[in-house]
């Protein structure tokens, strides 16, 4: 079991979430603690850099975090997605996503 693991650094309106591990269905909690703590950013950018799995689950709920910050005129970026974390989005056709 791979051990799932955020950090999250805040400077203003500003935060980094940068996850480590799995990002799986089971394992999401971890992102939805991390964002919890920078409720009041105005841009969040998820770093993806160091995840070695991710599934259409937890991917579904970063899209439901884009759109949420959306509505209330915040921004989401994911940050170092893999080739295969892009395919995914691509096939789920989750255009929304702001990827980098």
């Amino acid at each position: 079991m791979v051990d799932t693991r955020a950090e999250v650094l805040v400077f203003g309106c500003e935060a980094l979430v940068t996850v480590h591990g799995e990002l799986d269905m089971f394992s999401v909690g971890v992102l939805d603690d991390a964002l919890a703590d920078v409720a009041t950013a105005s841009r969040v950018v998820i770093d993806l850099g160091d995840v070695s799995f991710l599934d259409g689950a937890a991917l579904r709920r970063i899209e439901d975090v884009a759109r949420e910050l959306a509505a209330t005129g915040r921004i989401l970026r994911l940050d170092h997605a893999s080739g295969l974390v892009r395919r995914l989005i691509e096939i789920m056709r989750l255009d929304d996503l702001r990827v980098r």
